[in-house]
């Protein structure tokens, strides 16, 4: 199932990802999908599941303007020192995931995506 906003794809199931799509959703996405496609049909539980494309997540930056303060928390430091990544991680936390727009825009992902039986659960989880 594609979600579509503007003509552009916005999240894509697990069933329809693979390791070639690690430029649209990432490496775990990619990885989580080849899981996804490569187990299921052996009988291997496998959970369905969606990812919000990079292209997504990037629209989401640019509609909140977080790009500039995110690279300003993440510029001139040491990734390999875990303390200081820890902590800016804590910084960048409330400006993203936090944010009651990134909320929205996730809580909307969550809910479109839901098969019809599993909607009104999702929806009453968010409201």
């Amino acid at each position: 199932m594609l979600a579509k906003s503007a003509g552009r794809t916005r999240t894509v199931c697990y069933n329809h990802i693979f390791l070639k799509d690690v430029p649209t959703v990432g490496g775990k996405n990619a990885s989580l999908g080849q899981l996804f496609n490569n187990l299921r049909p052996m009988g291997i539980s496998v959970p369905e599941g969606f990812a919000i494309t990079a292209a997504a997540y990037r629209h989401l930056l640019k509609q909140n303007d977080l790009e500039k303060r995110l690279r300003s928390i993440f510029t001139s430091f040491d990734f390999e020192a875990v303390t200081e990544l820890t902590k800016r991680g804590s910084q960048a936390r409330p400006e993203t995931v936090h944010s009651s727009k990134s909320r929205q825009t996730f809580a909307a992902v969550y809910i479109l995506t839901a098969t019809p039986s599993d909607r009104q659960a999702r929806i009453s989880y968010y409201f």
